[in-house]
C-alpha cells in the first residue's frame, strides 16, 4: 500500500514522474515491463471492484508503465483497459466526490486524498486519449478518398477491431466534464484549482480538436462536449486568458479550425455569457497582428484571424457590434483580408441588426438616432470600399452590397450613391470586379424602389410640372408665410400628431374637455361665415404660435363640424396626411378671405370649404396629395437620377458583352434579360446586339444568349396555347423590325436552333402564315406580313418542308396581283424560296421544278412585267432574287431565263425605236435593269454550272460505278475464258486490284470537274451570245464615265462585271486593270464600295491574278469616305484572317486606322490587330516595318499620332523572345535613321517596352547603335526614362548592374563625346545568354466582326 502522505505534482512532460523535485512529491519508482502489464492490469481490475476509486494510489505505477509502453500494445488489450480501468475510474471518481464534496465540514485529510486521487486518474485518461491517437496515426497511414471527407484510420480501426474510438473518446470526455462540473475548488486549500489541472484538461481538448477530422458531422456530439468543457474552465476555473491566446494561435496554425473555433466562441457567449471573450479575442488577433509586422509576414494567419471574425459576424452580428470601433482601424492598413472582414462585419450587422424589412417604414423613423449613424456609418464605408487599392477588395464589396441590397437593407438615400460608384467600377480593369459589379447592378434594378415605371420622359415631364405647380403656389399666395412656416414645422407637427393619437379614447375625453377652451378662444358669432373664417384664423395663428396641442384640437373640431364626411378616416396615419393636407391648403388661402368686410361679399359657407374639400380620400390619394410638393419633388429627382445611372449602366454594359471576357459577357446577358423586362433605354440595343453572341465560338456565351432569348421571347404570360404563340409572334416581329443586317442573320441562326431543337411547334408556324397573308387581323400591316415572311424564311432554313408545303399561299398572296405593287413585300416574298436550295426527295435527288409549272411561270411573269414598271424602285434587288430562285428551283433554268432574256431584249428595243427622241431616262432606267438581270444570270449560271450540274454528274457517275461493282461481284467467273478476252483492264486491275474502282471514279469525276471548269472559262461569255455581246456594252459603260455619268449605270455595271470577271479567268485577267482604275477614279462611294467588296470575292477566286494589285485596294483605306474606308478594312481583315493574301508593307495603312476619326473603323482596326497577336509570330514579324514606315520622313505622321498607334500595338507583344528582339532590332535601325524626328519615334518605341534583364543587356550591348543620337535631347530623355523606370522595377542584382552599366556608358558618352570614346568601350561587355523558349500562351477569346 503506497502512503497517503503525498501531492500528485501534474507533470509538464510525462518523464517527469519518474522522478521527485520535493520530498512529498509522487513519482513512479518502477516501470513495468510489457510482459507483466497484462496480469498487473488484471489485478488492478479487480482492486477497483474492491477499493473503487483508491485503487489509483496502490496501481498508478501499473497504468504509468501502460502509458510508457503504449506503441507496444495491441489494440485489443488498449481496449480492455480503456473500458476496465479508465472509464471505471472515471466514473468511480465522479460518483465519490460527487458524494464526498456535499459535506460542508470536508476533513482536510480526505480532502487532500481525494485531490490526489482525482488528478491522477484525469491524469491517466487525458494521457491515455492523446497516446492512442498518437498510436492510430502512426499504425494506420492517412488516406483520403477524392472528395476528402473520409478519415479511413479510424474507419480501418473500426473494421480490424471492432472498436469505435470516437464514441468511447466521447464517454471519457463526457465523464470529464461531469467531474469539472463539481465544486472542484474546494478540494484546493486555498479553493483555487491549480493551474497546471487546468492545463491538463484544456490541452487535451485542443488536442482533440487539432485533429483534421474534427469537422466532419459525426464529430459534432464529441465537439459539442469540448465547447461545454472549456467554457467550464472559462467560468469556473479562471481560464479565460489562456483560452483566448490558446485560440488564436489555433486559428495561425490549423486553417480548419476557423468555423470550429467561431463556433465555440458563440457557444461561450450564449450558454455561459462569457460577452466579453469576443472583446478580448479581437484585442489578440489585433496585438497579434501587428507582432508580424502588420499580417504581411504571415498572410494565411491573417485570412484565418478574419475569416474567424466573419463566422462569429454572420451568426451572431450582435457580438461584434460593441467591439466595431476596435476593427474599423484596420480599414486603412494591410492587409487586405482583414478590411475584407471589417466590411464583413459592418454588412453582416446592418443585415441583421441594423436592418428593416420595409426602407424607410415606421420602425425605421422608431430607431434611436445613435444606431441610424451607426447604420450610415458602415454604409459610408462600405460605399468608399468600392474603390479601394485591392482588387480582392473591390470585388467582395460588391458581393456585400448584393447581399445587403437582397435583403432590403440599403436605405433609399443610399441607393443612387450606390449605383453612381458600382457603374464608376465597370470601367475596371479586373473582369471580377467588373462581373460583381454587373450583378449589382442588375440586383438594384430587380430590387429597385421605382417598380417598372422607369421611362425618362415620363418622370422628366412629371418633375417639370410639379417644379411649375410649386412655383405656381407661392405666387399664388398672397402671404406665404404662413405656407413657410408651415412647411418648415410640418415634420414637428406630424410627430406631435402621432404621439397625441395613439390612444384615440383618451384623446376624446381630452377633446371634449377642451371644447370650452375652443369656444373661449374663438369669437362667438352667430353668422356660420363668420364663424368658419374665425376658425381659420385660429388655425392659422396656432402655427406661428407652436401651439401644437390647441392647433390638433382645433383641427378635430374644424373636421367634426365642416368636413363630416372624412371621418370615415379611422387610421392614426391616414388622418395625420388628411390633418396636414388641411394645413396646408389653409395656409394658402387669400388673407382677404378672412377680412370681415368681405364675409358679407361670399353667398355662401361651402364658397370657402370648397376651397380646402376634397371630393376623395382613399388613402391613395392622401398620400399623393399630402406628399407636399418639395418631397415629390425630390422623390422625382432621385427618380430621375436613378433612370439616368441606369442608362448610363445599361451604355457600358452594352459594350462590355461585346467584349473578349466570357464572364463579362455572360454577366452582361443576365442584366439585359432584366433591363429588357424593365424596358430600360438603351436595354432593347442591348438585346440587339446580344443576338451576334448567339453565334459565339465560346460555348459558355452561346448557350447564355440562346436561353436568355428563349426566356425573354418564348416564354410568355398567357396560358392558352394560341395566345402565347401569337405574342411569340409578336416579340419576334418587334425585334426583327429594329436588328442590322448582321443582326438578321443571327436571328435566322437563333430561330433555326430553336426548330431543331423543337423549342417552337407548328402552332407558331401557323400564325406566322396567318400573318403573311394578313388573316390574323385586319388591322395587320405590310410591315407584319413582310416580317412574317423574314421569319418563315429563318424558320424553313430548320424545316424546308413549311415552304414546299405552302407553295399555294405563297403564289396566291404573295407573288398575286394584290401584292405586285408592294415591292418591298414581293422582295421578301422571294427570299422564301432560298430554304428550298437543296432539298432532296426519298430517293435523294434534288426537287426542281418544270419549266412550265405554276411556281417558274409566276416567277418568270413577274421578272417580266415589273421591268417595264418604272415605278418599281427596288427592281434590282427583286430581280435578283427572282433570278436566283428560278436556277435554284427550275429544272432547266437556263432555258427559262434565257427566253426571258430575249423577251427582255426585245421589247427594250421596240421602246427604243418608238422612243428615239424622247425620255432617254426611261431607255436609261431599262439599260440598268438589263444589265443587271444579264449580271445576275451570268453570275446564277456559273454557280449553277460549278455546283449544281458538277455534283448532279459526279452523283450519276458515282451510282453508275456503285451498280457496276455490284453487277461484277454477282457475276461468276467464267473458267473456260479465252486469254483473247483479257483486255488491259486486267492489267490495270492486277497493278491496283483493291482501289481500281474508286480510283476510276475519282478521275471521270475530275474530267467532269475540268469540263465545266472550261465551258465556264470559254462557254458563258462569248462574242456571238446576248450575254458576251452585254458584256461588251457593260465594259465600254466603265471605260467612259464621262459619257455615262448616272451612279446608278455605272454601279449596275461595275457590279456585273463584277460578276463576270468571276466567271473566268481570263475575262478577269482582261478587266482587272479596268477593275482597279474605276476603284480609283470613281466619284460615287457606292460604287467603291462594290467593287471593293467584289475585289474580296475575285481574290479568293483568282488570287494569283490579284496579288499584284493589292497596292490599290489598301489605298482604299485612305478614302475620303468613312464608309469606304471601313468596307476596305473589313475585306482587308477578312482577307488577312483567311490567309488570302500576305502581311506585309502594307500593315501601316491599316495601322493608321486606329486614329481614324470613326469609331467603328478604330475598334474593327484594333480587333484585327489583336486577332494577328495571338497567331503565333504574324505581328512581330510586321512591327519593325510598321515602325519604320510610320517614321519615314516619306510616309510620317505626326509625332501625337505615332505615339497614339505604338502605344495600341506595343501592348499587343507580351512574350519575352519577341520583345528582345524587337530591342535589338529597334536600335539597329536607329543606328540608319535619316533624320531627328526618326531617331526620336524609334526610342520612344522602346520606353513602351516593359524591360527586364534581357532586353535591358540588349540595351547594353547594342549602345554603339544609337550612341550617336543621344546628343538628341528627347532621344537622350527617352533612354533616361527607360533607366528609372528599370531602377524602380529592379530586384534582381544583374538587372541592378546593367542599369548602372547603361548609365555611366550613357554619362561617359555625353560627356566626352562620341568621337572621343574608345571602340571598345561601345562593343558588349560579355556574350549575352540565348534566350530560352518561352512556353506558348495561350489564346485568350477575342470577339473580331468577320466580313
Amino acid at each position: 500500500m503506497v502512503s497517503l502522505n503525498f501531492e500528485f505534482v501534474i507533470p509538464l512532460k510525462r518523464e517527469d514522474l519518474l522522478s521527485c523535485q520535493t520530498e512529498n512529491q509522487y513519482c513512479v519508482s518502477e516501470l513495468l515491463h510489457t510482459n507483466e502489464l497484462q496480469s498487473k492490469v488484471e489485478e488492478c481490475i479487480i482492486n477497483i471492484k474492491e477499493n473503487g476509486c483508491d485503487f489509483i494510489l496502490e496501481y498508478f505505477g501499473t497504468l504509468f508503465s501502460v502509458l510508457q509502453n503504449f506503441k507496444d500494445l495491441d489494440f485489443k488489450f488498449l481496449q480492455h483497459f480503456y473500458n476496465g480501468v479508465v472509464i471505471k475510474g472515471l466514473q468511480l471518481i465522479y460518483n465519490s466526490l460527487s458524494i464526498i464534496l456535499e459535506d460542508d465540514d470536508l476533513h482536510s485529510e480526505i480532502r487532500e486524498k481525494m485531490l490526489n486521487v482525482m488528478k491522477m486518474i484525469i491524469y491517466i485518461a487525458v494521457e491515455f486519449l492523446k497516446s492512442f491517437q498518437e498510436k492510430v496515426d502512426k499504425i494506420y497511414s492517412l488516406v483520403i478518398d477524392k472528395k476528402g471527407k473520409k478519415n479511413t484510420k479510424l474507419i480501418k480501426l473500426k473494421e480490424d477491431h471492432n472498436w469505435d474510438w470516437e464514441e468511447n473518446e466521447r464517454v471519457a470526455l463526457q465523464l470529464i466534464n461531469k467531474i469539472i462540473k463539481l465544486p472542484l475548488h474546494l478540494l484546493w486549500d486555498p479553493p483555487m484549482p491549480e493551474k497546471e489541472f487546468v492545463r491538463m484538461i484544456e490541452d487535451c481538448c485542443y488536442g482533440i480538436l487539432e485533429k483534421p477530422n474534427v469537422t466532419s458531422i459525426k464529430m459534432k456530439p464529441t465537439r459539442d462536449i469540448i465547447f461545454e468543457i472549456l467554457a467550464i474552465l472559462i467560468t469556473q476555473y479562471n481560464n479565460a486568458i489562456s483560452c483566448k491566446v490558446k485560440i488564436v494561435q489555433m486559428l495561425k496554425l490549423y486553417e480548419h479550425l476557423v468555423s470550429i473555433l467561431a463556433q465555440a466562441v458563440i457557444f461561450f457567449v450564449e450558454k455561459y455569457n462569457c460577452r466579453s471573450l469576443i472583446k478580448e479575442l479581437i484585442i489578440e488577433i489585433i496585438e497579434t497582428g501587428e507582432e508580424l509586422d502588420n499580417y504581411v509576414q504571415d498572410n494565411l494567419s491573417s485570412k484565418a484571424f478574419s475569416n474567424f471574425i466573419v463566422e462569429i459576424a454572420a451568426e451572431k452580428p450582435d457580438l461584434i457590434l460593441p467591439c466595431i470601433n476596435l476593427l474599423i482601424h484596420n480599414l486603412n492598413c494591410d492587409p487586405y483580408s482583414m478590411r475584407i472582414c471589417v466590411l464583413t462585419v459592418m454588412s453582416e450587422i446592418v443585415i441583421n441588426v441594423l436592418r428593416f424589412d420595409v426602407p424607410n417604414s415606421e420602425e425605421e423613423k422608431n430607431i434611436s438616432e445613435e444606431k441610424r449613424k451607426a447604420r450610415d456609418s458602415f454604409l459610408e464605408h462600405l460605399l468608399d470600399h468600392i474603390i479601394d487599392v485591392n482588387v480582392f477588395v473591390r470585388s467582395k464589396v460588391l458581393k456585400l452590397w448584393q447581399e445587403m441590397y437582397k435583403r432590403n437593407a440599403v436605405p433609399k438615400h443610399f441607393v443612387n450613391p450606390l449605383l453612381q460608384q458600382t457603374v464608376e467600377r465597370l470601367f475596371d480593369k479586373n473582369s471580377h470586379v467588373i462581373k460583381y459589379a454587373i450583378q449589382l447592378i442588375t440586383i438594384i434594378l430587380e430590387n429597385n424602389l421605382y417598380g417598372p415605371w422607369l421611362n425618362e420622359e415620363v418622370v422628366k415631364q412629371k418633375l417639370q410640372g410639379l417644379k411649375s405647380k410649386l412655383i405656381e403656389t407661392e405666387k399664388y399666395a398672397e402671404n406665404p408665410s404662413f405656407f413657410k412656416i408651415w412647411f418648415c414645422w410640418r415634420s414637428e407637427i406630424t410627430n406631435f400628431m402621432s404621439n397625441e393619437l395613439k390612444d384615440n379614447n383618451e384623446f376624446k375625453k381630452e377633446i371634449d374637455t377642451s371644447d370650452s377652451d375652443i369656444e373661449k378662444e374663438c369669437i362667438k358669432v352667430e353668422d356660420e361665415k363668420a364663424e368658419l373664417l374665425n376658425f381659420i384664423s385660429k388655425i392659422r395663428k396656432s402655427i406661428i404660435t407652436q401651439d401644437l396641442k390647441f392647433l390638433l384640437n382645433s383641427l378635430i373640431k374644424f373636421e367634426a363640424k365642416y368636413l363630416k364626411k372624412v371621418t370615415m378616416l379611422t387610421d392614426v396615419s391616414d388622418k395625420i396626411k388628411y390633418y396636414q393636407w388641411i394645413l396646408k391648403h389653409l395656409c394658402k388661402l387669400d388673407d382677404s378671405i378672412l377680412l370681415v368686410s368681405t364675409i358679407d361679399n361670399c353667398e355662401d359657407v361651402s364658397e370657402i370649404k370648397s376651397l380646402i374639400e376634397e371630393p376623395v380620400f382613399s388613402s391613395q390619394k392622401i398620400d399623393l396629395e399630402f406628399g407636399d410638393d418639395g418631397s415629390i419633388i425630390i422623390y422625382c429627382e432621385d427618380h430621375l437620377k436613378f433612370i439616368e445611372s441606369m442608362r448610363l449602366a445599361t451604355s457600358i454594359i452594352s459594350k462590355l458583352m461585346m467584349g473578349k471576357s466570357i464572364v463579362e459577357t455572360i454577366e452582361a446577358i443576365e442584366f439585359f434579360k432584366t433591363a429588357h423586362y424593365f424596358n430600360l433605354t438603351g436595354a432593347d440595343e442591348g438585346m440587339r446586339n446580344m443576338l451576334l453572341l448567339t453565334d459565339s465560338k465560346e460555348i459558355a456565351i452561346k448557350e447564355a444568349a440562346i436561353n436568355a432569348f428563349k426566356i425573354l421571347y418564348l416564354n410568355t404570360k398567357q396560358t392558352d396555347k394560341r395566345e402565347i404563340n401569337i405574342r411569340v409572334v409578336d416579340n419576334l416581329i418587334s425585334l426583327l423590325k429594329k436588328v442590322t443586317h448582321e443582326q438578321k442573320n443571327a436571328l435566322s441562326n437563333l430561330i433555326k436552333y430553336w426548330v431543331i431543337n423543337k423549342d417552337v411547334g407548328t402552332e407558331l408556324v401557323l400564325v406566322l402564315w396567318e400573318k403573311y397573308s394578313k388573316k390574323a387581323s385586319n388591322s395587320a400591316t405590310y410591315d407584319d406580313c413582310k416580317a412574317a415572311a423574314v421569319l418563315l424564311t429563318m424558320y424553313a432554313s430548320g424545316k424546308p418542308e413549311i415552304i414546299r408545303n405552302n407553295l399555294e399561299i405563297i403564289i396566291k398572296f404573295g407573288l398575286g396581283s394584290e401584292n405586285k405593287k408592294n415591292y418591298a413585300f414581293l422582295k421578301y416574298t422571294c427570299e422564301m424560296f432560298r430554304a428550298l436550295y437543296g432539298t432532296k426527295n426519298e430517293s435523294g435527288n434534288l426537287i426542281r421544278y418544270a419549266k412550265n409549272s405554276e411556281l417558274i411561270e409566276c416567277l418568270s411573269n413577274i421578272l417580266q412585267e415589273q421591268f417595264f414598271n418604272l415605278d418599281n424602285y427596288m427592281y434590282p434587288e427583286i430581280s435578283m432574287e427572282l433570278i436566283t430562285t428560278i436556277y435554284q428551283q427550275s429544272e432547266f433554268p437556263d432555258t427559262v431565263c434565257g427566253n426571258i432574256i430575249k423577251v427582255l431584249n426585245r421589247k427594250i428595243l421596240n421602246i427604243s425605236e418608238k422612243t428615239q427622241n424622247d425620255k432617254n431616262s426611261f431607255k436609261e432606267e431599262f439599260l440598268i435593269r438589263f444589265i443587271i438581270v444579264i449580271g445576275q444570270t451570268t453570275f446564277c449560271h456559273w454557280q449553277y454550272l460549278e455546283h449544281d450540274v458538277l455534283n448532279e454528274l459526279k452523283q450519276r457517275n458515282n451510282n453508275k460505278y456503285k451498280e457496276t461493282k455490284i453487277k461484277t461481284k454477282s457475276r461468276g467467273k467464267n473458267k473456260n475464258q479465252s486469254e483473247e478476252n483479257i483486255t488491259a483492264t486486267k492489267s490495270l486491275r492486277e497493278s491496283f486490284p483493291e482501289n481500281f474502282e474508286d480510283d476510276s471514279m475519282a478521275v471521270v469525276n475530275e474530267r467532269i470537274a475540268e469540263s465545266i471548269r472550261m465551258i465556264c472559262e470559254n462557254e458563258i461569255i462569248r462574242d456571238n451570245t446576248i450575254i458576251g455581246t452585254i458584256s461588251s456594252l457593260i465594259i465600254k459603260i466603265c471605260q467612259n464615265p464621262e459619257k455615262y455619268k448616272g451612279s446608278r449605270l455605272i454601279s449596275a455595271a461595275s457590279i456585273s462585271l463584277s460578276k463576270m470577271m468571276m466567271i473566268s479567268s481570263d475575262f478577269c485577267n482582261e478587266n482587272i486593270q479596268l477593275f482597279v482604275t474605276m476603284l480609283e477614279k470613281t466619284e460615287h462611294s457606292d460604287v467603291k464600295i462594290n467593287l471593293i467588296l467584289a475585289f474580296g470575292d475575285l481574290t479568293f477566286r483568282f488570287p494569283n491574278i490579284l496579288e499584284p494589285w493589292t497596292v490599290y485596294f489598301y489605298n482604299r483605306l485612305k478614302d475620303t469616305s468613312s464608309d469606304v474606308r471601313f468596307t476596305a478594312l473589313r475585306v482587308i481583315s477578312h482577307l488577312i484572317t483567311n490567309e488570302m493574301v500576305k502581311v506585309k508593307g502594307q500593315m501601316s495603312d491599316i495601322a493608321l486606322c486606329l486614329i481614324d476619326d470613326d469609331k467603328i473603323i478604330k475598334n474593327h482596326a484594333f480587333h484585327l490587330f489583336n486577332e494577328l497577336s495571338l497567331k503565333g509570330n504574324t505581328l512581330y514579324n510586321v512591327m519593325p516595318d510598321i515602325i519604320s514606315r510610320l517614321s519615314h520622313p516619306d510616309y510620317r505622321t505626326t509625332e501625337q499620332n505615332f505615339e497614339i498607334i505604338l502605344k495600341i500595338l506595343m501592348n499587343l507583344i507580351t512574350k519575352d523572345r519577341h520583345l528582345e528582339a524587337l530591342v535589338e532590332k529597334l536600335c539597329h535601325r536607329l543606328r540608319g535613321a535619316s533624320d531627328e524626328r526618326q531617331c526620336i519615334d524609334l526610342s520612344f518605341c522602346l520606353t513602351l517596352i516593359s524591360h527586364t534583364d534581357r532586353t535591358l543587356q540588349k540595351l547594353v550591348d547594342n549602345i554603339a547603335c544609337y550612341a550617336e543620337k543621344l546628343n538628341y535631347a528627347k532621344v537622350h530623355k527617352n533612354i533616361t526614362s527607360i533607366i528609372i523606370a528599370c531602377k524602380k522595377q529592379a530586384k534582381l542584382n544583374k538587372m541592378n548592374d546593367l542599369v548602372f552599366e547603361l548609365e555611366n556608358k550613357i554619362d561617359i558618352i555625353l560627356t566626352k563625346g562620341i568621337d572621343n570614346v574608345d571602340a571598345d568601350f561601345l562593343k558588349p561587355s560579355k556574350t549575352p545568354a540565348k534566350t530560352p523558349k518561352t512556353p506558348r500562351v495561350s489564346k485568350s477569346y477575342v470577339n473580331v466582326s468577320i466580313y
